[in-house]
């Protein structure tokens, strides 16, 4: 992660440690967001909303850090890349829970066991 984020950012002016710290924040707050949006989704069962809000997300914010990207400003550039992450990390265990869903007689291993090989 942190050398994919490296290479985005090095031109703009950020060292090899501010790509370090943005790698971390992106997985850390993309954690943290899992577990709390599994948490609603499981009370709520409002899966394609929640899907379509994260995704509505990721370009908003996609959007946001290309703005300041060019500002240089390690603070704003890193909660940018933790509002990211909060954003397109959940995505992968929303899509599992909402596979399950979908193929509902299927039983859960069946399901998530396609979706993994058709990736």
């Amino acid at each position: 992660m942190g050398a994919i984020i490296n290479n985005l950012v090095s031109p703009y002016g950020f060292g090899a440690k501010s790509s370090s710290l943005f790698g971390a924040t992106f997985i850390l707050a993309g954690v943290v967001a899992s577990f709390v949006i599994s948490s609603m989704i499981d009370r709520n069962k409002k899966y394609l909303l929640a899907y379509r809000l994260l995704s509505l997300g990721g370009v908003v914010i996609g959007s946001c850090i290309a703005i300041t990207l060019p500002l240089r400003k390690v603070f704003w550039m890193n909660l940018n890349i933790a509002l990211l992450g909060a954003v397109l990390v959940p995505i992968v265990p929303l899509g599992f829970s909402f596979s399950v869903e979908l193929t509902h007689p299927v039983s859960e291993a069946m399901s998530n066991g396609v979706i993994v090989l058709a990736a």
